[in-house]
């Protein structure tokens, strides 16, 4: 039987021209259970097609899978309950009948529309497994090293960011729509800045007040064009420069716990940038234990046995 074929493009803005194979997997598994779980919920299992993988071209990782539709296949749209239908149509802004000629070119309308909205209405039908699905597309760019941003086409316009990803993943459990963003001020000791335009790597430090690791994003708009002009030089030795700060803690997590940015910078080293508010609390500072000699250890044990 002759099959038509359909792409979806999945474009990745890559400071390399590669993807890991975890990475490359995760992706194809998120396609492949979007569509399963739209063919289950709204089709009734009652859809034909095989995803294919098709080879990159160079440049940006563009990771494109093909769907496979037999030529000749019914006019699926008889196939769709009308929930189904008002969930197409709430989805895609589209009539299901627009797409009645070509699934395969619904498919992919499907597939690109979840991954690229941010909220979708989940009310009226089970898509759990489609919005894991999309969290785990999102949290892997997030984890990635080398991920800037995600596009849905073989342009170079990129119009999800880095910063963006996390807007994209989704509460699933009561636990996770209870969890809210908090903001801390602390002291860091800057590790390894970023003091480059548009970049959005993250920051590496250490809080000066428990010496915990902390690695962030930098927020801070007037902070970061003013280190950019050389209004604040870093000092070429790790450990040096200092900066009081409120970071926000987002409930979205990554490999190191929840994401952090730096939305407010107070001072940098000596110099005061702006007053911090009265009520801002910071974390107690660590206190070692009391080194007690070995004379010390005597007497404290004479002092328990004559108690005796």
């Amino acid at each position: 039987m002759s099959e038509n074929l359909t792409t979806i493009n999945l474009h990745f803005d890559t400071k390399e021209n590669y993807l890991t194979i975890e990475e490359f997997q995760t992706f194809y598994k998120v396609v492949s259970d979007i569509i399963e779980n739209m063919n289950e919920e709204i089709c009734f299992s009652k859809l034909e097609y095989k995803l294919v993988i098709i080879p990159p071209k160079e440049g940006s990782f563009l990771d494109t899978i093909g769907i496979l539709v037999p030529v000749g296949f019914v006019v699926w749209t008889v196939l769709i309950s009308d929930v189904g239908k008002g969930f197409i149509r709430g989805l895609t802004g589209k009539e299901p009948e627009y797409h009645a000629e070509d699934i395969g070119k619904f498919i992919k309308d499907f597939v690109i529309t979840f991954l690229k909205k941010e909220k979708i209405d989940n009310s009226e039908i089970n898509i759990t497994k489609s919005l894991e699905a999309k969290n785990l597309f999102y949290n892997t760019c997030i984890n990635s090293n080398y991920i800037n941003g995600v596009g849905f086409d073989d342009t170079h316009n990129f119009p999800i960011s880095r910063d963006q990803f996390p807007q994209y993943i989704v509460k699933l459990t009561e636990e996770e729509k209870e969890e809210e963003d908090f903001c801390k001020y602390h002291t860091v000791i800057i590790v390894s800045p970023v003091i480059v335009e548009n970049s959005k790597q993250q920051w590496n430090a250490k809080i000066k007040e428990t010496d915990l690791k902390i690695t962030f994003y930098m927020e801070d708009e007037k902070f970061k064009n003013d280190c950019l002009k050389g209004k604040y030089p870093f000092r070429k030795s790790a450990n040096d420069d200092e900066m009081v700060v409120k970071v926000k803690y987002s409930p979205i997590k990554n490999k190191d716990g929840r994401l952090k940015s730096v939305v407010k910078v107070y001072s940098f080293n000596d110099q005061k940038i702006e007053s911090l508010p009265n009520d801002a609390v910071f974390d107690q500072p660590l206190i070692e234990p009391k080194q007690v000699s070995f004379w010390e250890q005597i007497s404290l044990f004479d002092q328990e046995y004559n108690a005796h």
